[in-house]
């Protein structure tokens, strides 16, 4: 439903009604969506495909050059579009600004002649001290809220997860030494998680890490993006999702079997029916969460577990959300690829929109069998494939397709499409 603005300003017509040539307010068009008033989809849409590809302009610079703290702020700024469907995007530039400010104070409290070490030790107590950032305590299993994730709340509120306050640590680190507050560092530090969560994150000067023992997981700033990403999914998903586990997909999967009924669907105005309880996550952020985690994890290496697991799960939200040839192409290209007959789709593009585009590169043989244990990237145990449950899935979602496709049509040659070529 679209209003006009026109519709509650200046009426002159007869009762009450506007005339055909009422002009004495400007008409600004909006959608009520739910009872609440909405921006028109091709506004927010743009919002959001801008800071995705901002996001992604990011990455492309590399380690040395990447800003976290931007590509955390475009996180947001592209799930808050979506989310609150306004045609106001989030004030990046103002945020970022917070950052410039902190790094302009502390240049000034800097001692002069510290060496490599003693700048960024000096940095570290600034950030971390006087500012006053802490991180935020996690939920059951290691969870945490996405509140605490998202950059805008980690710099207005001083607060993050131990990921987001390591990507504000790097970004604060970076803009030091652009203003050449740390002339003895050379390069960007190393980054690094300590095992002990409750620890904030450290950065010592590249090369040295092995001085301080295996307690420490050092990351790349792709990996911690990553990582934040993969936060936000894992408490937006709205289905089982085991602890330990670096997926959701089994009851995920499951629910499109039809064995549950109703149960473990999707549905429009409530999200995923739960059998038993309230429904819970948000279905539309964890596929923005997934895409997002399927381009970042696909430049980091695309042939890896890591992003494999998130073109499997981006497979099986698109068929939810009745994306299901998107879906199934992702799922076939997954399943090629366990059986190393081809590589992973490319998945999305900026726009979110499925691409059948391929990897450059093809794999000469099936990647490793997956354990039997928990899925991993490098914080969990083992990898787990699904391959059978991927199949039972595909077979199961053709057949629905092919299905719809008679009933609909009463029988073509375009139904042919749906079934893969081995079929």
């Amino acid at each position: 439903m679209r209003v006009a603005a026109s519709a509650f300003l200046g009426r002159t017509g007869e009762g009450g009604k506007p005339s055909s040539d009422d002009t004495s307010a400007p008409v600004s068009a909006f959608d009520i969506v739910f009872g609440k008033p909405s921006a028109p989809t091709e506004l927010y849409e743009k919002i959001a495909n801008e800071s995705r590809a901002a996001m992604m302009a990011q990455v492309a610079l590399g380690n040395e050059a990447m800003d976290l703290a931007l590509a955390g702020l475009y996180v947001c700024s592209e799930d808050d579009a979506i989310k609150t469907r306004t045609h106001i995007p989030l004030p990046v530039d103002a945020f970022s600004e917070r950052l410039d400010n902190m790094v302009a104070e502390c240049k000034v409290l800097l001692p002069a002649g510290l060496d490599a070490e003693g700048q960024l030790q000096s940095a570290h107590e600034y950030l971390f001290g006087r500012w006053g950032l802490k991180l935020a305590k996690g939920m059951s299993g290691g969870e945490y809220s996405p509140y605490r994730v998202y950059m805008n709340n980690c710099l207005t509120q001083r607060c993050g997860t131990p990921s987001s306050c390591a990507a504000l640590l790097s970004a604060f680190l970076l803009r030091l030494r652009a203003a050449g507050a740390l002339p003895a560092l050379t390069q960007e530090p190393s980054i690094g998680l300590p095992a002990d969560s409750s620890l904030p994150p450290i950065a010592v000067v590249a090369g040295t890490e092995e001085a301080l023992g295996p307690l420490v997981r050092w990351t790349t700033k792709v990996e911690l993006l990553a990582e934040m990403l993969d936060q936000l999914k894992r408490f937006y998903w709205s289905w089982d999702w085991t602890l330990g586990t670096a997926s959701g997909f089994d009851a995920c999967a499951s629910a499109l079997l039809g064995e549950t009924g109703r149960a473990g669907t999707v549905n429009a105005a409530v999200g995923v029916i739960q059998p038993t309880g309230r429904p819970f996550g948000d279905v539309g952020l964890s596929v923005l969460a997934t895409e997002r985690q399927v381009m970042v994890t696909r430049a980091l290496d695309p042939d890896s577990w890591a992003h494999a697991i998130q073109v499997r799960d981006l497979g099986a939200l698109n068929i939810h959300i009745g994306k299901r040839t998107e879906g199934l192409a992702l799922l076939e290209s997954y399943e090629a690829w366990l059986q190393g007959k081809g590589s992973l789709l490319a998945s999305v593009d900026t726009t979110g929109t499925a691409s059948t585009a391929t990897s450059s590169s093809e794999p000469d043989e099936a990647p490793a069998p997956a354990a039997a244990g928990p899925e991993v990237t490098e914080r969990y145990a083992a990898p787990v494939a699904c391959g059978p449950l991927v199949s039972d899935v595909l077979l199961y979602q053709r057949k629905k397709a092919l299905e719809s496709s008679l009933a609909g049509s009463g029988g073509g040659d375009d139904v042919v499409d749906i079934l893969s070529a081995d079929d």
